[in-house]
């Protein structure tokens, strides 16, 4: 096994690639090239065909699959070989060879062509016999010695024996998934062995809890390691007077969350303070009702900001340009330009659902909320780092389900909810995913089967609760309860199915989802129209029941109502849309080209965004440069703002 064959006359010849086949345990066993191969062979242009491929006399394919799969694609006519004149057994021993280990071929592959191999070893086995036999007496005649061929074939695929064994019965009970899954090196041979005696279906059940868990806890930590590398833990969170004050005041002030403390190692019963703490301390004697609204102390800065620019939004804080007609004049006063503005929030939301609905196929999608039980709200209420973690966490178990189980890459947009509909703090997610996958193995795509809200309720409850865990050990998460109490309720989260509600719906159309998601991506929380009453003392509204399925008029307490709106103000550079699978921004540029050839649907560019003075005569039919006399205006001058916000 192993000998060279440099002494075997070849020939350099130029083959036709049509005329070129795959060796038949090649074929037989669906062996193939990876993409990943692909892509690397063809980023070396015309260095890919530098060396020949090595084929038989009757033009079988021994080495150099990956150029051949490559011409093929590219539509070569010929391309170069190395033309040897082998037996069959030659032959194959030659195309286990170069199926060695870092070419990046899996072991199981490499068994499944030496096992091939096995009849030619077992009759060479027993002519020894018969020639060894010829010189001995016949009671001492030696038997079949398996072990020895066994040994052999383990030598030639560099595996051991015991591993031998177990393809072989891999291969008689094996759910057919789980073959393909060890062929892409997705899950280990004596994982796989492990489960031959149970029921395919069980199986399969097995193999996608080891490779969801193995892919969520991979996520979880990549993401960990994110906060952990922005900041050590310490720096992180800071303690405040709010923490050090927590069990001896009754009520803990907010005020106090914003004055950060720091122990220095010097001797006297001393407390230094700043001027600016000092000013805060002092501010709380006459801070009552207003420590409630948006701009008391320890309030977060994107909410300062939101508010601000929301107050200041179409006024002459903001400053204005000055148009004029023949008759008459207008101050087109600026605008705040955010998201949390219920008029810019409006304009925002027709322009951006233009702008997906050119970046999206025309293919049919499905939709997918995922909930979780209230106890982990305040969790990540408190953490908003890993409330921008959720996203990632719910497409992940969306892809590695689909791929695990069909094989196929979706589309994924993930809409980020914080929400409900009386205005309280619920974190879950709004997702959409292409009714369509793509097969790499094939080239093509292929309707998404059944998705089973079961397996993905588990998926999406362990990676949540594994999430908060690897958080806790990593430091980088706050809560008042004792490491004993915070893990027991993630336990009692964890063993509450009710709470890890599945929602699927079958969207004909991606403007169905758009229009809904643009509610929550590009507007505030509420409505103008649900806001019926406001004053200095409170604030009535409706309220969405959502069980019931009814509208509710509500009343909340002015600093109340602005507390439960500061909630959903996102931080900063949050984005409010992800998009993951086949539109992920790295996979995007890779796939899309291929997406429309393959739909057959021309690629359409990205509209251009439109003019201030064009967006309100598109959306909402009014030219605002034209004066009540008909006559068109022009710009004068400009004024600068009379205040000193500014948008950063």
């Amino acid at each position: 096994m192993g000998r060279e064959r440099n002494d075997i006359p070849c020939r350099l010849v130029a083959c036709r690639v049509g005329e070129l086949h795959g060796h038949p345990s090649y074929v037989r066993h669906q062996l193939s090239v990876s993409a990943s191969q692909l892509s690397a062979l063809s980023a070396l242009g015309s260095l890919a065909f530098r060396e020949p491929i090595v084929v038989t006399s009757n033009l079988t394919i021994i080495d150099g699959y990956d150029r051949f799969e490559l011409a093929r694609h590219q539509g070569r006519e010929t391309i170069l070989c190395l033309e040897y004149d082998l037996t069959e057994e030659d032959a194959l021993r030659r195309l286990i060879q170069s199926q060695c280990p870092s070419r990046g071929q899996s072991a199981y592959n490499r068994v499944l062509l030496v096992l091939d191999l096995e009849p030619y070893l077992r009759e060479a086995a027993r002519a020894n016999q018969r020639i060894g036999g010829q010189h001995k007496g016949s009671s001492n005649l030696t038997e079949d010695q398996k072990m020895d061929v066994r040994m052999q074939l383990a030598a030639a695929s560099g595996v051991s024996a015991g591993t031998i064994t177990k393809v072989k019965q891999l291969e008689g009970s094996a759910h057919p998934r789980i073959k393909q899954a060890l062929k892409a090196l997705e899950v280990s041979i004596h994982r796989a062995w492990t489960w031959r005696r149970l029921p395919q279906e069980r199986q399969l059940e097995e193999f996608e809890k080891h490779r969801s868990r193995k892919g969520t806890t991979q996520t979880s930590r990549r993401l960990i390691q994110k906060h952990v590398a922005k900041l050590s833990p310490t720096q992180l969170f800071l303690p405040t007077l709010g923490d050090l004050f927590s069990g001896l005041l009754p009520r803990r002030p907010p005020v106090l969350d914003s004055i950060v403390f720091s122990e220095i190692d010097i001797p006297g019963n001393i407390v230094y303070i700043t001027k600016d703490a000092l000013h805060t301390l002092k501010s709380m004697r006459g801070l009552k009702c207003s420590t409630e609204i948006s701009d008391r102390p320890g309030t977060r800065p994107e909410v300062r900001k939101s508010f601000a620019a929301v107050l200041a939004c179409g006024t002459p804080a903001l400053g204005w340009h000055l148009y004029a007609s023949d008759t008459e004049e207008k101050r087109c006063y600026g605008r705040c330009k955010s998201r949390f503005c219920p008029s810019c929030g409006y304009r925002a939301t027709l322009l951006w659902l233009e702008q997906q609905e050119a970046a999206l196929p025309d293919i049919p999608y499905e939709g997918i909320v995922f909930t979780m039980p209230r106890e982990l709200w305040t969790i990540f209420k408190r953490n908003r780092h890993l409330l921008h973690d959720l996203p990632a966490l719910g497409a992940g178990v969306i892809d590695q389900w689909i791929r695990i189980r069909y094989g196929l890459r979706t589309l994924i947009m993930v809409v980020p909810h914080t929400f409900g509909g009386d205005l309280k703090f619920n974190a879950h997610l709004h997702i959409l995913i292409s009714a369509d996958g793509l097969s790499e193995a094939e080239g093509r795509l292929i309707p998404v089967p059944q998705i089973n809200k079961v397996a993905l309720m588990r998926m999406w409850r362990y990676a949540v609760i594994t999430h908060l865990r690897l958080a806790v050990k990593a430091q980088v998460l706050r809560s008042d309860l004792s490491m004993e109490g915070f893990h027991k309720e993630l336990t009692t989260a964890y063993e509450r199915p009710s709470g890890w509600i599945i929602h699927l719906d079958k969207i004909v159309s991606k403007s169905h989802f758009l229009r809904y998601a643009a509610r929550y991506v590009r507007r505030p929380p509420i409505a103008k129209w649900r806001l019926l009453k406001v004053t200095d003392q409170g604030v009535e509204f409706v309220a969405k029941d959502t069980r019931g399925k009814l509208l509710v008029r509500t009343r909340r307490p002015l600093p109340e109502f602005v507390r439960l709106l500061a909630a959903h103000v996102p931080n900063r550079y949050r984005h409010a849309i992800r998009y993951f699978g086949l539109l992920a921004p790295r996979a995007k540029g890779q796939t899309q080209t291929a997406l429309s050839v393959l739909l057959r649907q021309p690629r359409r560019p990205r509209p251009q965004r439109l003019s201030w003075r064009s967006s309100l005569l598109k959306y909402f039919g009014r030219d605002p440069l034209i004066d009540s006399q008909g006559q068109q205006m022009h710009w004068v001058r400009r004024e600068q703002p009379t205040s000193a916000w500014t948008k950063g």
